[in-house]
């Protein structure tokens, strides 16, 4: 689909993917739900009101957003997020609580919190805006999408790791969006 795909070839091996979805098209909204790594067909959309916990693990996001919209909640540890499919992206919008860290020492993916295949949603923008209380620990390697990071706030500060690898990344917004240079304890 894309004529400039084969000039890029990522050097790791993108997770297995499942044949089966664990969901489709999920929408929550207005409660406190647990969510299982698996395969999300067409997105993972978080509304107002909902609390959403990440187990640990590695979760596909296959040709949808993860989309986490302002007033909504969710907290993982030891989680990433792959991005696959050509319309496979992310917004997230702070405002409620935001507690996302990345793949730990001695698990797959180590340091990584985003993934994205080199041909989803390819040259388009995804969405980081903070807000609320916000953390987000771990590397987003999203090398051929835009990321526009904007804030309202102090967002980030927190977090003991933050890395981004993008094709372009702009920053907006009134607030405060903490990034530190080195921290020993991102191990």
């Amino acid at each position: 689909a894309y004529a400039h795909h084969a000039t890029y070839s990522p050097t790791f091996t993108p997770p297995a993917v499942a044949s089966v979805c664990k969901a489709s098209n999920l929408n929550l909204k207005k409660g406190t739900f647990t969510l299982e790594p698996g395969r999300y067909c067409g997105g993972i959309n978080l509304q107002a009101g909902a609390t959403v916990n990440f187990q640990p693990g590695e979760y596909i996001i296959d040709n949808g957003i993860f989309n986490v919209q302002s007033g909504s909640s969710v907290n993982g540890t030891n989680v990433v997020f792959y991005f696959r499919g050509e319309y496979a992206r992310v917004t997230i919008i702070g405002g409620g609580t935001v507690n996302l860290k990345g793949r730990q020492t001695g698990s797959s993916y180590a340091g990584f919190l985003f993934i994205q295949h080199p041909d989803a949603w390819r040259g388009l923008t995804s969405n980081i805006q903070g807000g609320g209380s916000f953390i987000m620990e771990g590397m987003i390697y999203m090398p051929t999408q835009n990321i526009l990071i904007t804030g309202n706030g102090d967002s980030n500060g927190s977090s003991n790791f933050f890395a981004i690898i993008a094709k372009s990344f702009e920053f907006k917004g009134n607030g405060i969006f903490n990034m530190k240079t080195y921290n020993s304890a991102s191990n």
